[in-house]
This record gives C-alpha cells, structure tokens and sequence, in this order.
C-alpha cells in the first residue's frame, strides 16, 4: 500500500497570542517525513494552538505535578545520610516518604511545560487564557477556533522551546519538533477508557512521560539524535526510562517479529495493563522490563526488587 504523503500530517495551528510564534516553523517537511502513518494520523486530526508562558501555565491542569524530583538534591540527601550513619535500608526509607511529600519536599524542584497534551478542553477557561495572550501576535480566526474546540488539542509554547534550545545549543526547529513528538505520543496514549489517569500516580507519570520521549526520540537519526538526547539529559528523572524502552525483548527480536509488531500497538498495550490498575509502584517494586525512575540511586540490578514503600 502506498505511504501517506506527509504533506496531509500537516496540522492546523493558530497562534493564540506568543509574540515568538512566528519562530515555530510548521512548513518544513522534515517534521512530517519522520513521521509514520499513526503518528502523522494524529497530527493531522490535532490542532495545535502556540501560546505565551503565562497562556501556558493557566492551562496546565492543577491536578498534575508541577514539580519533579531534583537529581542533584537527591543525591545531596543521600550523602547527608551517610554521613549521619543512617543504615542503609532506614536511609532508603527515609528518603522515599520524604519524596512522597511532593511539591512541599526540598528534594523537587519546579518545571515549567513547553509542551501540553489535552484530551478536553471542557474544563478549560477560555476567556482568561485569551485574555493572558498579545493582540497583536494573535491570529484572527485563533480566538473563535479556540473557542469552539472541544479538545483533544495540543499547546507549544514558542518562548520556552527558544530558551530551551539556547541554554542547550540546539536549534530551535529541533526542539520544536521533539516537543511536538512527544506530545503526540502523549495523544496515542490517551485510551479515553473511564478508569483513573494513572498518570497523576508517580509510576505511571514515569512510564507515560518515558514512553513520549522514546516515541520523540526515536524519530531521529545521526547528529540530531545526538541533540535530542542531550535535550532529553536535562529533564526530570521521571522523563529519563526511555532508552530502556528500546531495549525490551520485543524489539530485539527476527526483523519480521518487528515489521509486525507496530510501536504503536506497543503503546496500547503497555497503557491497556497500567489501566487495568495494576500499581507497579505501590506495591513497593519496579519490574525490570520498565524504565527505572531514579537511576541515580544506589540500587544494583538485583536490589530493584527491594525498593521501599
């Protein structure tokens, strides 16, 4: 069957008032050439709407975390603990309820979103995220679009994704188009079933944001990957699982096994499990066949097993 153009994946997009809207380029064809069918399917049905960081943050939906665990605090913790001769077991302990306490816990720190996947839009005020953007970098048919949409819609925020790429050297049509994957895989996650979002629990928060920046990640080859990558270093922990994705067992299988098992059938399943309620995380262990969220922890391979409650 004869591949899709990529000219069709080409998603409709309105600038709701991001005066660096105009430097988010969604002309160049390499965005849709890395796309497969699934993925530009999305993208075609998704509209995405470019807003402001203060748009942004007013959409971000409260229930959702807005701080993540901070590496070096982490490890910090950790030192502290040993020197005070904490055993081992107890300092893990200790550690993990202090993680528990979330936004309230020195160990986190605060990330701001360049990217947002919303399934709804029904909860959202609207008037007072057009109100939040510039007139005059807001485009005509933008405010009544946006008005009538009920979702699912994806948000970029221009600014955010051009100091991104300038704190990390890379270009900014780069980071746009990681940003943008990673939002459309959060899109192909989205099962729309009636059981709870595993995603406001920590594990599945770790696996769900893991999964996108795998999906995000593997669309790219050579010296870009390279960037990708070191835009993806400079996450949360909870972002950091998705080189382990590539190397589950079914992706290293016969080349037929892999032409037939689609990465997006992959996706479901592995999102059809966690909604079955089945809490990897609370029940006080991380199996080995999912990304780990805190690698920078002292545990070895065979301590995984043993993660405290």
């Amino acid at each position: 069957m004869p591949r899709k153009k990529p000219a069709s994946y080409r998603p409709t997009v309105h600038n709701l008032g991001s005066p660096q809207g105009e430097l988010l380029d969604f002309g160049r064809e390499e965005i849709y050439d890395r796309m497969d069918l699934s993925l530009g399917r999305k993208a075609a049905a998704l509209p995405v709407y470019l807003v402001n960081p203060a748009q942004m943050d007013r959409l971000y939906p409260p229930e959702r975390r807005r701080t993540f665990c901070d590496p070096e605090r982490v490890r910090r913790a950790l030192r502290d603990l040993r020197s005070r001769g904490e055993e081992e077991e107890r300092g893990r302990r200790l550690l993990w309820e202090a993680l528990q306490d979330g936004s309230e816990c020195p160990l986190f720190r605060r990330t701001v979103a360049a990217g947002l996947y919303m399934g709804s839009l029904d909860g959202v005020s609207k008037g007072s995220v057009l109100r939040l953007g510039d007139p005059g970098h807001q485009d005509p048919g933008a405010p009544p679009a946006f008005q009538a949409d009920p979702g699912p819609a994806i948000f970029l925020c221009p600014e955010r994704i051009v100091d991104w790429g300038t704190r990390e050297g890379v270009p900014t049509a780069l980071v746009q188009d990681k940003v943008y994957y990673h939002e459309l895989a959060h899109a192909l996650m989205d099962t729309a079933d009636t059981a709870p979002d595993p995603y406001l629990k920590p594990w599945g928060l770790v696996v769900e944001e893991s999964l996108a920046n795998w999906v995000a990640a593997s669309r790219f080859q050579g010296s870009e990957a390279l960037a990708v990558h070191r835009l993806i270093k400079g996450q949360p922990p909870e972002y950091l699982g998705y080189e382990a994705v590539s190397r589950l067992a079914f992706f290293s299988r016969e080349p037929l096994v892999r032409h037939l098992l689609f990465w997006e059938d992959v996706l479901e399943e592995v999102l059809r499990l966690i909604r079955r309620g089945y809490p990897f995380w609370d029940r006080g262990y991380w199996p080995p066949f999912l990304p780990f969220p805190f690698p920078f922890l002292p545990l070895s391979l065979s301590e995984r097993g043993a993660w405290p409650r």
